[in-house]
């Protein structure tokens, strides 16, 4: 490792490594962005290391990172958030002897600041909160050899101590950036690569949520922006825009904060004729909706919509601060069946704070009566930074070892809680969400396994091996009961290696 920080090549001749340590089917809409915003500054040579080890693409394995470092990059950055933090640390090393600068950046830099530097002497730079108006002046300052010390949102090290500057701003006006460099992906090893961010921020305070790198203040790109990148996906990419998996993902926390805007964007895909399909999976919010809404939204081609209803009980709804009540949601929901919306489903959370086995169950019942057509359960996660993370320390157990930095155990197991309280053990924990498994199961089954639903996902595919595949996962979904294990393997052998 060495602390001098500059590098030897200028302009254009400038390497630089974006990391994911560990992606998934959605692309990195945060280190795609960047990567956007220094290439229209002129940086050219750019590398995306998206890495999932699960998708058969070679851009996306561990092998391929290496393989860019034996190309001497001057910078390598990474973006983790504290669960994936220890597998972050094991790809720092391995990055150290083939670069000259190594930085940090997301939420698990935004919350644990200093104390990485301390622990991690690999790296040179951290950047804190929202990087957009910093990554361009910090690989100007690291190309031209100058001090760091007037970027905002920075903490580096200098002649062996750590130097923090001032914090960031949060970005106000979103429509000034440019949309995320998809170019340096393969956009065809993700299973929705038409993912669209359209805003940040949310004014909501769940419990479970870490919020310190968007903040409250939601702030939401124009209707005209949004639609032109529309556009431009399908222009640019027109075998996906045609393709299985052409539905556009919208990946917004909360995308109808301002329902204005929301109707405003249905409006002007209707106007252009733009003849897409579109979900939005992370969830509507129940509160923000109007049965004109769901109108427009179906009529502009939402196929899929899902509400963060997290809790059918209203003591546990009201602890957890989202603005929502049963009776919104159950307004929203028949709002959407009312207008046409072909899936409707909704995400909900077992063992939030003062969770019981009867509350838990309240919403087993509540997400049966509102007969959705697709349902998730996750048990409550746990993460420092959040108002759960205060209430376990005080009134309950985390299950599992972490250290002061490691929490990769945390990620959401299926099936197993993280935490218990004396009011909700890890026995009654398994037991609720197991039935409510069953209950999702059903659903599913009863939505999915109609005549119609089963010779269109059969007589659709390519070759042999699609019908074998087609034919495994009719059956895992008849008779397994981890049906959201089927959903994630539900691509077919020819889509995998195009």
């Amino acid at each position: 490792m060495t602390n001098d920080i500059s590098i030897s090549r200028i302009g254009d001749n400038i390497k630089i490594i974006f990391v994911q340590p560990d992606g998934s089917g959605i692309p990195s809409m945060g280190i795609m962005s960047l990567s956007a915003i220094l290439k229209k500054k002129g940086y050219k040579d750019i590398t995306i290391c998206d890495i999932c080890e699960t998708i058969p693409y070679h851009e996306r394995t561990l092998k391929y990172f290496k393989e860019q470092l034996e190309k001497k990059p001057d910078i390598v950055a990474f973006t983790a958030t504290t669960p994936i933090w220890t597998k972050t640390k094991e790809l720092i090393p391995i990055a150290r002897p083939f670069c000259k600068t190594i930085i940090l950046g997301g939420p698990h830099a935004t919350l644990f600041q200093e104390k990485i530097l301390e622990t991690c002497p690999e790296i040179d730079i951290l950047v804190i909160g929202e990087s957009d108006n910093t990554i361009d002046k910090l690989v100007k300052a690291i190309e031209k050899k100058r001090k760091l010390n007037n970027i905002n949102g920075l903490i580096y090290r200098q002649n062996k101590k750590i130097i923090k500057t001032k914090p960031n701003d949060y970005i106000q006006n979103l429509d000034d950036y440019p949309f995320p460099d998809r170019e340096s992906i393969n956009i065809n090893s993700y299973h929705t690569p038409f993912s669209i961010l359209t805003s940040r921020g949310c004014p909501y305070n769940c419990e479970f949520c870490f919020k310190t790198v968007t903040g409250y203040k939601w702030r939401g790109r124009s209707a005209e922006n949004i639609v032109k990148e529309i556009e431009y996906l399908i222009k640019k990419y027109p075998d996906v825009a045609k393709g299985p998996h052409k539905a556009i993902s919208i990946v917004d926390d909360t995308f109808n904060c301002n329902i204005k805007r929301a109707k405003k964007i249905c409006d002007l895909i209707i106007q252009k004729k733009l003849n897409i399909e579109i979900s939005s999976v992370n969830g509507f919010h129940a509160k923000n909706t109007d049965y004109e809404l769901f109108q427009k939204a179906k009529k502009a081609g939402f196929k899929e919509i899902w509400f963060g209803i997290e809790s059918g009980n209203d003591k546990i709804l009201k602890n957890l601060r989202k603005g929502i009540t049963k009776d919104d949601v159950r307004r929203a929901v028949k709002f959407a069946r009312k207008a046409g919306i072909e899936m409707i489903g909704g995400h909900f959370i077992l063992g939030l704070s003062y969770e019981t086995p009867e509350t838990a169950r309240d919403t087993i019942a509540f997400a049966k009566e509102l007969q959705l057509d697709n349902l998730g359960f996750n048990h409550a996660n746990v993460l420092p930074g959040t108002r759960l993370w205060d209430y376990i320390q005080k009134h309950g157990t985390i299950l599992y070892d972490y250290s002061e930095m490691d929490f990769s155990k945390f990620r959401q197991m299926a099936g197993y809680p993280i935490i218990e309280t004396p009011e909700f053990t890890k026995e009654q924990r398994i037991e609720v969400h197991k039935e409510a498994m069953n209950m999702s199961a059903g659903i599913i089954r009863k939505r999915v396994m109609t005549k119609e639903n089963i010779k269109r996902f059969i007589f659709r595919k390519d070759s042999y091996k699609d019908m074998i595949w087609a034919i495994k996962r009719l059956y895992e979904l008849q008779f397994k009961t981890k049906t959201d294990k089927w959903r994630h393997k539900n691509r077919k052998p020819s889509e995998q290696h195009r």
